[in-house]
């Protein structure tokens, strides 16, 4: 591996909570039946920040812009919304792709909600729960 690509690899490894995510979109199938919880599929939308659709994955000939959120919550074909998972990474000073993000989402008119791991009071589960239900609009 060349030591460009390994730079590479080294500074996108923060990303380590796959196995955490699979756990969490399992739990979020159980609890919610009839709905499609997909990880990391892509958010497209153009350079007027105008949402275009989602997919599993890019299409290489694609010249739209694309997010990767954590979670998608899709129901009859249709994102509702999308949860990300916030670790530490996203609280260190310097981090305001994060801060972008947010207003990206608002922009595209796709809600999203987030997990912030320091600041929950209660389990993962409990608080992706409460969060999916305010998405689907469940009380």
């Amino acid at each position: 591996m060349s030591k460009k690509n390994n730079q590479a690899k080294q500074h996108f490894s923060y990303k380590n909570d796959e196995q955490e995510l699979v756990e969490l979109c399992q739990f979020i199938r159980d609890a919610f039946p009839g709905i499609t919880v997909e990880r990391e599929w892509c958010i497209f939308y153009d350079r007027n920040d105008n949402y275009l659709g989602f997919g599993k994955t890019m299409s290489e000939g694609r010249i739209t812009r694309f997010r990767t959120p954590d979670v998608m919550i899709i129901r009859d074909k249709k994102l509702i919304g999308c949860l990300e998972l916030d670790g530490k990474v996203h609280e260190e000073a310097g981090f305001g792709d994060t801060l972008e993000r947010n207003d990206l989402y608002k922009k595209l008119r796709v809600p999203l909600k987030v997990i912030t791991k320091s600041q929950m009071s209660i389990s993962i589960f409990d608080e992706a729960y409460k969060k999916v239900s305010e998405l689907l609009g469940v009380k």
